[in-house]
């Protein structure tokens, strides 16, 4: 029969029918798996009771018992309800060993220990009591199957000494006993590399009891040494003793000087002179602003994870063999944070987002991380989001009914692991003084649900944007300083999203994440999160120097960034943190096709390697942006609200193209957007004699009898082949349309709508695109003018740098306008893939791809 106790697992016989038969009696943590421990038993007598050794408090147990004929019994469940002591967190090495309480303790007879199969030996306990833990077991205990060195793998697991070496060192109820009668013996800790610095001074408390069969009132003599390894020499040596004669237990502690964590520490026994031992702990001393912040990485087996980068968000250092990593404790320091390994899982926080940090707390110095193994992602995909403008719930609403289901139609469509990245600007905070602004910080919650994997079924990193902020540190700034502003205006966006420089790692990609955002002006209050610009502090450079200085030269490299940096390169301004922007490109340039991701523009712009504006040798592709724009679905530069599509294959983009994602057009073939020169945009003044606001600068006529057909292919740049075939023949080649030097807000004049062409602007004389082949998107300029009452600049900022024309006859333009004749534009762009159109847009077309019904 099997029999439960409060704080052990017994086996009783029946009196009339058990006695002097052999019993197996298996010990398992959970139903249908291989047994812990298994135990033979001979019953020399009727009614004996066996009680199982060594088994960890607070645990479930199940046990199994067969007779000798192999009959079996079922499982028996067992739950132990000794509450395990509770140890100092900051103990370098703690352990009780009293994971073992032993009930009744009554064993008949012989027992022993099977391991692999095989049985290794008895033990011949008699009436060992537990309440004063001490034994007058014969000397026949040391050379049975209790020592250490022989116990399985499993059982020495759930004592707690998996890490533990010993040299006749035995299993007791409940404790250890070190050396014989007849031996010296050694039990040593494992390294000490949880403490939280090195040459610390530690103080090592234990318990300990003398082990004397005469009872002897002499002492018994045995040391504490400090080793490297842990049968060396000792490094430093402390005597200590306890009293033989009645058996009592003894507290005893000993401190040492300048330990580190490379070393051991030994308790060691003369022979004669053996010794119980049991609750140990081992502490150092640090206080928390003189330690260092410390812990372990490893795989959810237990097993440490090497060569893993840490960070405190200032240092960066890589975890040791045994998964130890080691920082300095900085006051500054929100979070210690990892890169994700390429052949690990990405953590998932409560919220399903990435979560890869711990946020530091002043009582704490000790941050362990445990990660999930999985295969090195060969080919994977990253979907690339930049400016979403979460400042209202109308706004969230649109990227709720928009954004998020075309990243998860998109994740639906790949048979490939799929990442997702915003650029910043995830809500929009501080325009301007407004004290209503204040609150756009309660966004960012909503936003980082918004962007969950229970919504849009992929991982999402961010990157902190300039609006990004708290409105409070403009207008009661609680620093003086400006390097303390500067560092210190991050923390709404860390509060909610973690920290704002990280890397994380995919198959051969080092992705890396960095806040790319200064405020110049020392006179902070009334600045504006518009009132920045492009610049990285020196820490953050040093930090990216460091995080580097771990990748492989193999790799690729990306940098998701807010503000895009390819305009500021080469800056010999001496202004705080411009300057750096050319030392951040140039840590870029040793690895191939390094690639910088950015936003803040709300246009698409892709500056290759040689492109004339890329200077620093690095691609740079900035993204369109806005959902937060509620009246319509397209950009200054006329790209519909979208996303980019990057699959990479080993250290390399394999493929990229843009996902248009809006309430109606959401196709991934509708790519570009053709019309004819001489499109009318809103009033025709030849027949009307009255103005509408803007009507006339809304229509435009090119300058001769010559035509051109613009097509803006709103993921191109200057190196797509793009082809005009009219009723099946080439008709010509498209010429790429070089963006104006000055293609920012600064050429756009809203009060009253301008452009830069000949032309007064009178009905007799409209305003038009100028022979030299200005770079906006007419059509969808056009639109803005004509169709809207109050167009601005979120929504006309800039040139568009994806803009192509091809010269057309006026035969060939009536041709393909009446019907008679159709035309395809076929472009083929750097990576073999050909996207075609046959429509011409014309003003009919305005509400069905530009207008937003909310």
């Amino acid at each position: 029969m099997v029999a439960t106790s409060p704080n052990s697992i017994t086996i009783e016989w029946k009196e009339s029918a058990d006695a002097g038969k052999h019993y197996t009696i298996s010990l398992f943590d959970r139903m249908g798996a291989e047994p812990i421990q298994e135990y033979i038993v001979s019953t020399a007598v009727a009614g004996p009771r066996f009680t199982i050794p060594y088994i960890r408090r607070g645990a479930t147990y199940y046990v199994k018992v067969k007779d000798s004929k192999g009959r079996e019994s079922s499982y028996a469940q067992m739950t132990t309800n000794v509450k395990p002591r509770e140890f100092d967190n900051n103990a370098a090495v703690a352990s009780n060993f009293d994971a073992s309480p032993w009930g009744f303790d009554y064993i008949n007879k012989a027992h022993g220990v099977k391991l692999d199969g095989k049985s290794v030996g008895s033990f011949d306990f008699n009436s060992i009591n537990d309440a004063v833990k001490y034994s007058s077991a014969t000397s026949s205990v040391a050379d049975a199957g209790g020592r250490l060195q022989s116990c399985s793998d499993k059982l020495l697991e759930l004592l707690g000494l998996s890490d533990y070496s010993s040299l006749n060192a035995y299993l007791y109820p409940g404790y250890l006993r070190i050396g014989t009668n007849s031996s010296s013996g050694t039990l040593t800790t494992p390294k000490l590399l949880e403490m939280r610095g090195n040459n610390a001074k530690v103080t090592v408390s234990f318990n300990a009891c003398a082990y004397s069969e005469s009872l002897s009132a002499q002492p018994t003599k045995f040391y504490v040494d400090i080793v490297d390894t842990p049968n060396g020499e000792a490094i430093k040596s402390i005597s200590c003793s306890v009293v033989g004669g009645a058996p009592k237990w003894s507290q005893l502690s000993v401190k040492f000087d300048n330990v580190t964590r490379s070393n051991y520490i030994r308790f060691r026994t003369e022979a004669g002179a053996p010794i119980f031992i049991d609750e140990i702990e081992v502490l150092d001393d640090f206080t928390m602003a003189e330690s260092e912040i410390y812990g372990f990485v490893k795989d959810t087996s237990g097993s440490p994870i090497g060569g893993v980068s840490v960070s405190n968000g200032f240092k960066v250092v890589q975890t040791s063999e045994d998964g130890l990593y080691t920082l300095p404790y900085d006051k500054r320091s929100k979070y210690v944070y990892f890169s994700i390994p390429e052949d690990c899982k990405v953590p998932l926080n409560q919220y399903g987002q990435s979560c890869f940090f711990k946020e530091i707390e002043s009582s704490q110095s000790r941050y362990d991380f445990t990660l999930e193994r999985a295969a090195k992602e060969d080919e994977f995909s990253l979907f690339v989001i930049a400016d979403t403008h979460g400042a209202s719930y109308k706004y969230i609403d649109r990227l709720h009914r928009e954004c998020a289901p075309g990243v998860r139609e998109e994740a639906e469509y790949r048979n490939r692991p799929c990442y997702t990245v915003i650029l910043g600007d995830i809500v929009c905070a501080s325009t301007s003084t407004s004290e209503e602004e204040y609150y756009q910080t309660i966004y960012m919650g909503t936003m980082r649900d918004m962007f969950s994997v229970s919504n849009v079924t992929t991982p999402t990193f961010f990157v902190m944007g300039n609006h990004d902020h708290d409105r409070r540190y403009f207008d009661a700034p609680p620093y003086s300083d400006l390097v303390e502003f500067n560092y210190h205006v991050q923390d709404a966006y860390e509060n909610v999203f973690g920290p704002s420089s990280y890397s994380f790692n995919r198959g051969d990609v080092h992705i890396i994440s960095m806040r790319d955002i200064l405020w110049p002006s020392s006179s902070i209050k009334n600045a504006t999160s518009l009132n920045c610009y492009g610049g990285f502090s020196d820490e953050q450079v040093e930090w990216l120097r460091q995080d580097l200085s771990f990748v492989p030269k193999s790799k690729m490299v990306i940098l998701c960034v807010h503000i895009p940096l390819h305009a500021l390169y080469g800056s010999t301004s001496s202004t705080y943190g411009k300057k750096n922007i050319t030392k951040v490109l140039d840590m870029l340039k040793p690895y191939p096709n390094a690639q910088v991701f950015s936003g803040h523009s709300h246009r698409n712009s892709n500056v290759p390697v040689g492109h004339p504006l890329n200077y620093s040798d690095v691609n740079e592709m900035t993204f369109v942006g806005n959902w937060g724009h509620t009246s319509n679905r397209c950009m200054g530069d006329g790209t519909p609200f979208g996303f980019g599509v990057y699959d990479f294959s080993g250290a390399s983009i394999e493929d990229n193209y843009f996902r248009p994602c809006t309430s109606r057009v959401y196709d991934k073939n509708y790519q570009m957007r053709a019309y004819l020169s001489d499109m009318l945009m809103g009033m025709d003044f030849s027949t009307q004699n009255t103005k509408q606001t803007y009507g006339w600068y809304g229509s435009y006529y090119a300058l001769s009898d010559t035509k051109y057909i613009y097509v803006n292919i709103f993921n191109a740049h200057h190196n797509w082949n793009v082809k005009l075939y009219i009723d099946g023949k080439s008709a010509g080649t498209f010429s790429y349309m070089t963006p104006n030097s000055s293609g920012d807000w600064s050429n756009v004049d809203v009060a009253p709508f301008t452009w830069s062409g000949n032309g007064t602007g009178t009905k007799s004389d409209p305003r038009r695109p100028s022979s030299s082949g200005n770079t906006n998107d007419w059509w969808y300029m056009g639109a803005q003018a004509n169709f809207w009452s109050s167009p601005g600049k979120q929504t006309l900022n800039g040139a568009c740098y994806h803009m192509y024309r091809c010269n057309i006859s006026k035969e060939d333009a009536d041709a393909l306008r009446s019907g008679t004749k159709k035309f395809e534009i076929r472009a083929t762009d750097s990576y073999g893939n050909t996207y075609t159109s046959s429509k011409l847009f014309t003003v009919d077309d305005v509400q069905e791809y530009l207008r937003y019904d909310d």
